[in-house]
């Protein structure tokens, strides 16, 4: 029995199939935690929803930003596509009520006795506590009758700053951003920048990362997380950053949380979307 974190799959269900094979993947033992990303930008974004949908039983996803945005068009009367959008056909396919319900029901978090799977990072000021609390109150939302609502709301960078003050939207919102968009911090006052997207190497003096600012909270927790391809594959003490960049002809990695090793398989039929 193995237990696996699969970084951003974004669509590229033949790759996903790669790298299944290659850690000879048992459906009937083992498991899989897609840390969020699973559709959109690659080809295949109806066959790779369909899939995991498929083997709820043993697969598992956490909403990324991409995941939240095919949940968001779902609630409109119309749709308007960016240009490097591949999900239409998930909106369009004759299953489509029954993959958005089922899309909604996954959480923002998952977590186990060692790890935190999570799409973009924890807030270093949050604790395990405040990990579950906001990522519940999302959920709720989310599997309510009132998730369009929700959606509705959660487009905006502000407010980019941590308060225990906030509430209604504004709360919603940075926790949202926090789960599914966050990158770098200000290193002074932990503000949000949603600017910053390239590597750890080019980042200017005055951003962090947000896995490079200590949280004592979480000192007994590894956080598992992907949306950030510019810088992985990523070791580190505190983090590990699996988005190693498939749908942008990279690689499509693996994490075992049993053993602590990663498995990859490169992506040789990336379509031009860079």
């Amino acid at each position: 029995m193995a237990h696996y974190v699969i970084g951003d799959v974004q669509g590229c269900y033949t790759v996903l199939s790669d790298l299944l094979e290659s850690i000879d993947f048992n459906y009937g033992k083992d498991s899989i935690w897609f840390a969020g990303d699973i559709i959109n930008r690659g080809p295949e974004s109806l066959e790779t929803i369909r899939f995991i949908k498929k083997h709820a039983d043993c697969l598992q996803t956490v909403l990324g930003n991409h995941d939240i945005y095919l949940l968001y068009l779902a609630t409109r009367k119309s749709v308007t596509y960016k240009k490097k959008d591949t999900i239409a056909p998930i909106l369009q396919a004759p299953d489509s009520k029954e993959l958005i319900d089922w899309l909604r029901q996954q959480p923002l978090y998952l977590q186990n006795e060692h790890y935190i799977v999570v799409h973009a990072g924890v807030f270093p000021e949050w604790s395990l506590e405040d990990v579950q609390k906001n990522g519940d109150e999302l959920s709720h939302w989310l599997q309510s009758a009132h998730y369009a609502e929700l959606l509705n709301h959660m487009y905006g960078d502000l407010p980019n700053q941590y308060s225990k003050d906030l509430h209604g939207f504004d709360r919603l919102r940075f926790n949202m951003n926090v789960f599914t968009r966050m990158r770098a911090l200000y290193r002074w006052d932990k503000t949000l920048d949603f600017k910053f997207k390239s590597s750890l190497s080019n980042m200017p003096f005055y951003l962090k990362a947000w896995f490079d600012f200590e949280n004592q909270n979480l000192a007994d927790k590894k956080i598992l997380f992907g949306h950030w391809s510019t810088i992985g594959p990523y070791y580190g003490d505190y983090a590990i950053g699996l988005d190693t960049g498939a749908v942008w002809g990279g690689r499509l990695t693996a994490y075992n949380m049993d053993t602590e090793e990663t498995f990859s398989v490169p992506n040789y039929s990336a379509i031009d979307i860079l």
